[in-house]
């Protein structure tokens, strides 16, 4: 009996993991492609690439759209919006092949005394998948932009005049004389070829020498940049993030967030599988001392916390630019596992008391 018990969990598990880790893998690979695309999408937008751009500019200053920016970019982010969704449907499937798995280990053991170990070991291989997604796929999303972004440009022509060391009585006088002495010298030369040319002499001196001196004259530059422009973005999964502490050689913290969120909540699953089948070797061993002594130690639960802090905190941090926070899917599933390995601790303590 209990030969065709182990039987049956081993072919429901390897049937369960054949059938889970394609679909694992499509997760990842499709938040692999959103992650791409987003990526594109801010590159297109970035600040640099828009506020340095001459032909940027010309549109800003002519107060219109660039329409092929802002449809590619469009475009990037519809793409990468159909990757997520199809990231989402996929995790839909995990969770209802997952359901089905746990069924199954109730119906098929319902009446039997491996109940309790049975259902320690289905959650032990769901958390297992759960966990490899979570530390794989990004877990959360940050954007700093600014949507149609307005730059107030006013030059009054006293302030250009001060900052070339002239004056508005200079400027009149030069209007006057050489500028106006040009203007008549041009005229006379039209009359070489019999063109009859009024004397224009005393219009200018009223004219424009007068419109300087009395009207506070500006010049309106004011651009505006149409859509979006990204100052920040960065979007990680745990392993980018531990990949990019061992990076900036932040080794200390690298290996802090592997062992305490990665490494630990591997140990204690499998652990808790093996106490829960071979009590008595454990018990020998001292594997029940050392579960309860690195569960301490196990920082999946405020990895999570820290996260959900950090997406309130973000979506709060400015008014002056748009700030967003977005959870994504990968936090999810790690959330998942912290569920899953509490609930398989809580079998494996109801087992080991049932077996006293």
């Amino acid at each position: 009996m209990k030969i065709n018990y182990l039987i049956t969990l081993f072919l429901l598990s390897g049937i369960y993991l054949c059938f889970i880790i394609p679909l694992s893998n499509q997760v990842l690979n499709h938040c692999n492609d959103y992650q791409k695309k987003v990526n594109d999408q801010v590159k297109i937008l970035d600040v640099e690439s828009r506020l340095i751009s001459g032909e940027e500019w010309a549109y800003a200053l002519s107060n219109e759209q660039n329409n092929e920016t802002i449809d590619f970019a469009m475009k990037t982010i519809k793409e990468a919006r159909i990757s997520y969704n199809k990231a989402i449907r996929t995790a839909y499937n995990i969770l209802w092949a997952s359901l089905l798995f746990v069924l199954l280990i109730i119906v098929l053991n319902y009446n039997g005394t491996n109940l309790f170990k049975a259902l320690i070991a289905c959650t032990a291989v769901i958390g297992l998948i759960a966990l490899y997604i979570g530390v794989y796929a990004p877990i959360l999303e940050i954007h700093a932009y600014s949507r149609n972004l307005e730059i107030p440009l006013v030059l009054k022509l006293k302030d250009i005049l001060t900052l070339a060391d002239l004056s508005l009585e200079d400027l009149s006088n030069w209007i006057n004389n050489d500028f106006n002495n040009n203007i008549q010298s041009y005229l006379k030369d039209f009359s070489l070829f019999g063109l009859k040319i009024p004397d224009l002499n005393l219009d200018l001196n009223l004219n424009l020498a007068s419109y300087f001196n009395e009207k506070d004259y500006s010049i309106d530059l004011t651009a505006k940049f149409y859509g979006d422009i990204y100052y920040y973005y960065q979007s990680k999964s745990a392993m980018s993030l531990i990949g990019s502490l061992f990076t900036q050689k932040n080794y200390v913290v690298g290996i802090a967030l592997l062992t305490f969120s990665v490494i630990i909540p591997i140990i204690k699953l499998l652990m808790t599988v093996l106490i829960t089948f071979f009590k008595s070797f454990s018990k020998k061993i001292g594997l029940i001392t050392i579960i309860n002594f690195i569960g301490k130690w196990s920082m999946a639960d405020v990895f999570v916390a820290a996260c959900f802090l950090s997406f309130l905190s973000f979506n709060n941090m400015s008014n002056q630019i748009e700030t967003e926070s977005k959870t994504l899917i990968g936090l999810y599933f790690f959330l998942s596992y912290v569920v899953i390995s509490l609930i398989a601790s809580t079998l494996m303590n109801l087992q080991l008391k049932k077996m006293d």
